[in-house]
């Protein structure tokens, strides 16, 4: 009530030319609902017919999908029905520029689906996508799979099961890949920029607050500037990095092999679909276009993923992970007091807050050490010990013994290096109480 009253003190105040817009909105949104309610009721016979044919409208994420979604919904559709975990349909997307967050992608899941492109076509049709019949819901905590043994799956445990299964059925082919045109393109461009045509090159992307600002989403930010010790080794071992993004982020300093493409005449759809699907491997922290590189077979390096609840569902991924501390007595929750607990699922920074918690970045030599295991993982010349195999299958143990809506990473790994640093807290809490 406290808003409304604020709000309407604050439109009073208003010129009638400031007021404007807000009229127009409101113009706008009763002409929709004027639309709706004349002409969706003719709607239903038509949903009902599609759908006995098999139609199906992919709905993504409520709103203008981004480029994560963009990514990952599609993406389990498709792997889906090649380990035949849904019903086949006669998928259609609705593509249009306004309901894309990447042009370049959105036409590259055309090999496996129709999408409609044309705003025209697509207007009238929009009624169809958010009708039950007709309606599949590609959002990742609302999917729903059978399992072979009967059981349904619902979330991010049904992603996991498609992905597990399509892994173990064709190993890590490549759900996409570039164009011979695309991937020509991309190269000239770099050319351009200052890099050799054969040098290979990591795809950097530490998420800022600019281009979503929002207080819930903060604990997937981080400093890009704790990268940079990474940025210099990769240099030191013969490749170069392109840092992606959008222009509200910090300038990356001058640097030797380094590209800070986002503040580049270079900056498009299709640029950034080449350089996600064409780097060596993706460096940075969990965002939307940390989930395209699979789409290519293309390894990614997660530095501070939250919640601690997931790993990834890459099989070629490595992470590590915030770490949680008690504001109470300062210390480090240990892992297993974590993950049997509901503090595995906190996500924004309320719940932290509610939980009486904080997180602990990681540190620039964190992040460093897991962009060395990848690329010693790549060059085949990566080591482990029993000793790694045995904190590795105990975090993922834990990660998978209690399942939530939000459990998923049966495939990724967690840094070989993060996980000898904090050895001590995968060690059963030294008393029984727990951090509510």
């Amino acid at each position: 009530m406290l808003r409304i009253r604020s709000r309407y003190r604050t439109f009073a105040s208003m010129s009638r030319e400031d007021r404007l817009p807000y009229y127009r909105v409101r113009a706008r949104r009763a002409a929709w609902r004027l639309w709706r309610s004349l002409f969706y009721p003719a709607y239903y016979p038509i949903a009902w017919i599609l759908a006995r044919r098999g139609y199906r409208f992919l709905v993504s994420h409520p709103g203008k999908p981004r480029l994560g979604h963009l990514a990952t919904e599609p993406h389990f559709y498709v792997k889906a029905g090649m380990v035949d975990a849904r019903p086949e349909y006669k998928a259609l997307m609705l593509g249009s520029r306004g309901m894309v967050a990447n042009t370049s992608l959105r036409d590259y899941w055309k090999t496996y689906f129709k999408v409609i492109t044309n705003p025209i076509v697509e207007f009238p049709l929009r009624p169809l996508a958010w009708m039950p019949p007709t309606r599949y819901q590609l959002y990742p905590l609302d999917v729903e799979i059978t399992t072979e043994d009967g059981k349904t799956l619902r979330g991010l445990p049904a992603c996991d099961e498609v992905f597990v299964r399509y892994y173990e059925k064709f190993e890590d082919a490549p759900l996409l890949t570039l164009t011979a045109q695309h991937e020509e393109q991309g190269r000239r461009v770099l050319e351009r920029l200052g890099m050799p045509r054969e040098t290979w090159f990591v795809a950097l992307h530490v998420r800022e607050d600019g281009f979503i600002p929002s207080r819930h989403s903060q604990l997937r930010n981080a400093n890009i500037h704790d990268f940079l010790q990474a940025v210099e080794l990769i240099n030191a071992r013969g490749g170069w990095v392109v840092r992606l993004g959008n222009p509200t982020m910090k300038p990356l300093p001058q640097m030797l092999n380094v590209i800070d493409y986002v503040f580049t005449d270079a900056r498009s759809d299709w640029m950034d679909v080449f350089l996600l699907g064409a780097c060596r491997f993706f460096l940075g922290t969990d965002s939307g276009p940390s989930v395209v590189p699979a789409l290519f077979a293309r390894p990614i390096a997660i530095a501070g993923g939250i919640p601690m609840g997931f790993i990834y569902w890459f099989p070629h991924s490595l992470s590590t992970k915030k770490l949680y501390r008690s504001r109470e007595d300062g210390r480090l929750l240990t892992f297993p007091e974590i993950l049997r607990s509901d503090l595995r699922d906190l996500l924004t920074t309320g719940q932290f807050d509610q939980a009486g918690l904080t997180w602990v970045e990681n540190t620039p030599e964190d992040i460093s050490a897991l962009a060395s295991e990848m690329m010693d993982r790549l060059d085949g010349v990566a080591a482990y010990t029993e000793e790694d195999q045995r904190l590795q299958e105990t975090f993922r143990s834990l990660v998978l013994a209690r399942p939530t809506p939000h459990t998923f990473g049966a495939q990724g790994r967690i840094g070989r290096d993060f996980l000898r640093k904090h050895k001590e807290l995968l060690e059963p809490p030294a008393s029984d109480g727990q951090v509510a």
